[in-house]
């Protein structure tokens, strides 16, 4: 307990008999009426992740816990609100944060673990903490710093939802995006207006950065065209005669040979047409018998009778006959 009095870690009642107020808060600096210039509250408690007080569900933002005497003193400085607040790690480490609730131990504080690891600080540790008053922010760039958040198919979205819960951002810094079961850590490169800022309720202009190791895909290869006829001609004419007419007989062996082969398709393809014939076989016609009750007698022409014009019909006589007798 002597230790934490000589650091300032107890209640604020011990620090008000031990220290005036004002000269750990430097309120007789501030007008009255006039809102708690940045670090006007500072503080230093040990901090502890939000998990020790069945409060996980903080780890998806950036929020924490203080003692109930931060915020008696907070009130008596007329602090701008939202309340937002700088942490400082021991080794000099900056975040940004806003506050939950004031239902910590006193001289303890909780924190995100995530919030932990960006100022440096440990289980126990002492961190510093003062109020801030940020403008609201008017641009910001994201890095993600895995290649697997290109793989989530609405990433704006996403990070858009995960916003909600922070109040400020820090340039340089970074944080989590708890999505499916899986955490990316997205930094951010770049800030404005200033080094901090906050994000309650204002309009602000994102962009995206590519992730670290990212390449851009291969373009599809593009179709590569035939050769015309005059490349071909500069190709023949190099420096070198000899190449050039070996290159020129080749080429004139090839048109040939195209020659060739289409003079014999074109003979071949000729002489298919005259060889095919449409109905093969020999053909039959019918004739009606000269005064027949319309009984039919079939002859079979060949191809010769087949182009004569058919003959008239002539009347049927009788006993017109060859007579022959019997002997």
């Amino acid at each position: 307990v002597e230790a934490d009095r000589s650091q300032g870690l107890v209640g604020e009642a011990s620090v008000d008999r031990m220290f005036p107020f004002g000269r750990i808060g430097f309120a007789q600096d501030i007008p009255s009426g006039a809102p708690a210039p940045s670090g006007a509250f500072t503080r230093r408690y040990r901090c502890y992740p939000v998990s020790f007080v069945d409060k996980s569900m903080l780890e998806n933002g950036d929020k924490v816990i203080l003692p109930h005497s931060a915020l008696n003193a907070l009130t008596q400085l007329n602090i701008l609100f939202p309340m937002l607040f700088q942490v400082e790690g021991p080794q000099g480490l900056q975040a940004h944060c806003g506050v939950m609730e004031f239902t910590a131990e006193e001289g303890h504080c909780y924190i995100p673990y995530w919030l932990m690891q960006q100022i440096g600080a440990e289980e126990g540790g002492i961190i510093t903490i003062r109020n801030v008053n940020l403008l609201k922010g008017t641009y910001v760039k994201f890095q993600p710093q895995t290649l697997d958040f290109l793989d989530i198919s609405n990433p704006k979205a996403v990070l858009e939802a995960t916003l909600r819960n922070f109040t400020c951002l820090t340039k340089g810094g970074s944080f989590p995006i708890n999505y499916n079961e899986k955490t990316y850590w997205i930094s951010v490169p770049e800030l404005r207006p200033g080094n901090a800022v906050s994000i309650i309720e204002t309009d602000i202009d994102t962009e995206f950065a590519p992730p670290p190791g990212y390449k851009e895909p291969d373009a599809p290869p593009k179709e590569t065209a035939a050769p015309s006829a005059a490349s071909v001609r500069r190709l023949g004419d190099g420096s070198n005669g000899q190449s050039s007419s070996r290159l020129q007989s080749r080429l004139e062996a090839l048109r040939r040979l195209g020659a060739e082969d289409s003079s014999d398709s074109s003979d071949s393809e000729s002489e298919d047409k005259t060889s095919k014939t449409l109905f093969p076989g020999q053909g039959q016609t019918l004739v009606s018998r000269p005064g027949g009750a319309g009984s039919l007698i079939t002859s079979t022409l060949n191809d010769a009778e087949m182009d004569q014009p058919l003959q008239e019909a002539k009347p049927f006589t009788p006993f017109t006959g060859a007579g022959h007798r019997l002997r």
